[in-house]
């Protein structure tokens, strides 16, 4: 596989190989590419987590009746008052 790079990065792969922490400009490139590829993954994994979550909600609420916000912000506040702007107008 051939790639042309920004001058910058392949200024950087440059320094990373003679740094001594790669043998080479592809255990570079290979490195890289599985960080993202772990970031991908992560993403993935958040966005299916999230998906999940909204859809136990939506069951949770059918099952148990929905909850006005003044009551979860009342509930959140009496937990600890630090940490929620709560304005008992709203």
């Amino acid at each position: 596989m051939n790639a042309n790079l920004d001058p910058k990065l392949q200024e950087y792969i440059n320094q990373k190989v003679n740094s001594g922490a790669y043998q080479s400009e592809a255990e570079v490139l290979a490195d890289a590419l599985l960080h993202l590829k772990f970031e991908d993954d992560l993403i993935e994994d958040q966005e299916n987590n999230i998906e999940t979550l909204i859809m136990d909600g939506e069951k949770s609420a059918k099952e148990q009746g929905w909850i006005d916000s003044k009551s979860v912000k009342e509930k959140l506040y009496r937990k600890n008052p630090r940490i929620v702007n709560f304005n008992y107008e709203n």
